[in-house]
């Protein structure tokens, strides 16, 4: 790299060299990051879910999950410096469908219990 002085007439000049090194180091990088994430196989981190999600799109239960993650059942995932598994949202799906599981995920108890209230007109004597 060149350390020259610059005039305030070559300062517009100077910018737009700057400008068009900027764009293709930004290119340059950019190009980079794919390459890496194709050479390691990583999908994009919204792909990525955490415990709780798989729990909810499996309808089991964080031990299950984690047990079954562990005997290599479920792939899993552990980014470095982390101790949280990480699951790919489409592997989970693809192993639901190769175990015969539904692909919509458990109803939450909540939603359950307002389409149960919904039904509900008054309460029974016996209950006031």
């Amino acid at each position: 790299m060149e350390n020259r002085t610059i005039s305030f007439e070559d300062l517009p000049l100077a910018t737009s060299a700057l400008q068009g090194e900027v764009k293709a180091l930004r290119s340059a990088v950019e190009q980079l990051v794919v390459e890496i994430k194709s050479s390691k196989g990583m999908d994009t981190m919204e792909d990525m879910i955490g415990i709780e999600e798989a729990c909810r799109i499996l309808g089991l239960k964080k031990p299950t999950v984690y047990h079954k993650a562990q005997k290599r059942e479920i792939k899993s995932y552990k980014p470095e410096g982390t101790k949280k598994l990480m699951f790919k949202r489409s592997e989970l799906y693809e192993w639901q469908e190769s175990k015969g599981m539904s692909k919509e995920p458990a109803p939450d108890v909540e939603a359950i219990l307002a389409t149960l209230q919904k039904g509900v007109r008054h309460m029974p004597g016996s209950i006031k």
